[in-house]
């Protein structure tokens, strides 16, 4: 038996709608498994409108916690890229070695504020005032120092005397 033209088209329809559906359950199977997944870390996770009481600061130890032990830390991570050879690194990541030379100094330049303070670079007066500073050392010191063959003229630019 032949079907008509209109049968063929709502069969064509359904299977179509079928598929949608089946699709659409799958992708909410998946969001519910990576909503399972996150849901130990998200019972964790308290918003705090005002500061943080003890309590508060105990359980951010105990989510610190948590993440350290599910997760390596970040810096940890960063040295590991920057101690690796560039050879080694282009293997591992399928680039040319001067591509993982800028990935290992990338990696070394954010981790830096980790390893040492930063320094300023420069002091901006910005219009401020000096102030003045007067350092006294004793005369066993500055000949420690080697400032004892002193020329009258630096006295006097010392002293603010100079002309």
């Amino acid at each position: 038996m032949a079907l008509t033209a209109a049968e063929r088209m709502r069969a064509s329809r359904a299977r179509k709608r079928a598929v949608k559906e089946a699709e659409a359950r799958a992708a909410g199977v998946k969001a519910e498994q990576d909503q399972a997944a996150l849901l130990p870390l998200a019972d964790l996770v308290e918003k705090h409108v005002e500061l943080p009481s003890a309590a508060a600061r105990g359980r951010h130890r105990a989510y610190l916690q948590v993440l350290e032990s599910r997760f390596p830390a970040p810096l940890g991570r960063l040295a590991a890229i920057f101690a690796q050879e560039p050879e080694a690194l282009s293997k591992r990541l399928v680039c040319t070695k001067l591509e993982a030379q800028r990935i290992i100094l990338d990696a070394a330049t954010r981790s830096l504020p980790y390893w040492h303070q930063a320094q300023p670079t420069a002091i901006q007066m910005s219009g401020a005032p000096v102030a003045p500073v007067q350092v006294v050392i004793s005369g066993a010191v500055a000949e420690q120092l080697g400032l004892t063959d002193e020329s009258e003229e630096d006295q006097r630019v010392i002293e603010g005397e100079a002309a």
